[in-house]
């Protein structure tokens, strides 16, 4: 039975779902813009003592962003705090600046400030600035210690990244689809290319089976041969012999036949001469 390959179904690959489409659909959700502030109250240096001859200020640092409010967590007795606190702002409006208090805290009565700065953002949503470096704060105008901070700034889409997101995963789950169709079609190869290559080792066992029986019937053939020839040789041996026996036997005829031919002609001189004896 000859061999028959039969072509394996390749998988055709599925349009992806294009973003610009998705993004149109949704045209003014994906407008809405959040502002995302990233930052670091790492510590401050040489502040003001709100507390006087009651000790050391117990600072804290609140961090306001247009409405919303953070703060640190509160070091107690110490002019020169380090926070290291972090701290996360979205906001739907662009901020201009932001502002940093510093609070000392009071368990009785009103938290006082010991001081405050402003920060400026400028173009750091637009270029996704950062900035790291220290701030000088101020008390009643006048200059009074420094304030060290870390920001990041970027803006965020949420329907933009929601329909990015959702697009990937479509894209990832189209690949997927792919990818599972490619492998059952590598694996439908593999079993035709086993079932093949079975099938061309039985025809190799098979062409070596008759490959051997033809081999086995020339040397029987070549052996009958050589004795066939040997029994020619003998056979033409012996017609040699036979030809040779033969022509010895023809040269002693032919001896003989000379010989009786002689005898006969004394014989008939001898009869001659005894008739004309009698005569």
């Amino acid at each position: 039975m000859p061999l028959k390959f039969e072509p394996v179904d390749r998988p055709k690959p599925q349009p992806d779902p294009s973003i610009d489409e998705e993004m149109e659909k949704a045209a003014d959700e994906a407008k809405l813009t959040l502002y995302f502030i990233n930052m670091v109250v790492i510590g401050a240096k040489d502040i003001r003592n709100a507390d006087g001859f009651m000790g050391k200020s117990d600072p804290y640092c609140e961090v306001t962003v247009g409405d919303i409010t953070d703060k640190t967590a509160v070091i107690n007795n110490d002019l020169n705090p380090v926070w290291n606190d972090k701290m996360k702002f979205f906001v739907a409006e662009k901020p201009n600046e932001m502002t940093l208090r510093l609070m000392d805290h009071d368990d009785i009565g009103k938290n006082d400030l010991i001081a405050e700065t402003s920060f400026e953002f400028g173009d750091m949503f637009e270029t996704k600035g950062s900035f790291e470096g220290d701030l000088d704060l101020k008390y009643k105008g006048k200059k009074d210690g420094t304030i060290q901070i870390k920001v990041t700034c970027r803006t965020m889409k949420p329907v933009e990244t929601e329909i990015k997101l959702s697009t990937t995963e479509k894209i990832l789950a189209n690949k997927e689809e792919e990818r599972a169709a490619t492998v059952a079609a590598l694996d439908e190869s593999e079993k035709l290319r086993e079932e093949a290559v079975t099938e061309l080792t039985e025809k190799e066992q098979e062409i070596a089976r008759k490959t051997e029986e033809l081999e086995e019937k020339q040397r029987s053939l070549e052996g009958k041969h050589a004795e066939k020839e040997k029994e020619l040789e003998a056979t033409q041996r012996e017609l040699k012999g036979a030809k040779e026996d033969l022509s010895k036997k023809s040269d002693e005829l032919k001896a003989l036949k000379k010989k009786r031919a002689a005898a006969g002609t004394e014989e008939d001189k001898a009869c001659c001469n005894d008739r004309c004896v009698v005569m």
